[in-house]
């Protein structure tokens, strides 16, 4: 009888006086049921999926990172290492230059000292012979005579050429004056 039957067959153990409709309406809903669970099974499946996917990308963009901070890192090394290099030759390169022309200075005063205390000698030998041989002394005074008879025959000639142009510029100025005066007298004598 009808009281009898379970909850658990209620669609399945329907009565012969229900209407056909409602069992095809139950399958359908069971059927509908079915595939939503599918579809969700589906969805989570492709969720996770994508989210494995995800963080092994994520893994291996790290893994770029950490090779590619590594080769940055490796490079500037190389280059603060290079750098350090250079600075060190160039440092020993000025550091040879400096003492290359420290030694060429110290040879080059010792050399003009040489010649300076030679020199020294030389004159001190020449003024020794000088005042030693009376010929010499004459001689040396005579020189310095003729020296000072020179410059003072050059400074009379100085002079000389100095008067010379100053009587010619008196005479030029002297010969302005008379013409203008002599066109003074002309034009008063024209106006009489």
């Amino acid at each position: 009888s009808a009281s009898t039957v379970s909850p658990s067959c209620a669609f399945a153990c329907l009565p012969p006086s229900q209407p056909q409709s409602t069992m095809s309406s139950s399958r359908r809903f069971e059927s509908k049921l079915q595939s939503q669970r599918i579809s969700e099974a589906k969805t989570q499946e492709l969720q996770s999926y994508l989210k494995t996917d995800k963080m092994l990308g994520e893994n291996f963009r790290s893994d770029d990172r950490v090779v590619a901070m590594r080769h940055n890192k490796e490079m500037m090394n190389a280059t603060k290492e290079h750098f350090m290099q250079t600075q060190l030759e160039a440092a020993e390169s000025s550091r040879m230059r400096g003492a290359q022309l420290r030694d060429q200075e110290e040879r080059l005063v010792a050399a003009v000292a040489s010649k300076k205390a030679e020199k020294t000698r030389e004159l001190k030998n020449i003024q020794r012979v000088v005042e030693q041989s009376e010929e010499l002394r004459e001689l040396e005074e005579k020189l310095k005579a003729a020296y000072v008879n020179k410059e003072r025959e050059a400074q009379l000639y100085e002079s000389a050429a100095l008067a010379a142009e100053m009587d010619a510029k008196e005479a030029e100025i002297a010969k302005e004056m008379e013409e203008q005066r002599q066109r003074g007298l002309q034009a008063e004598a024209y106006r009489e």
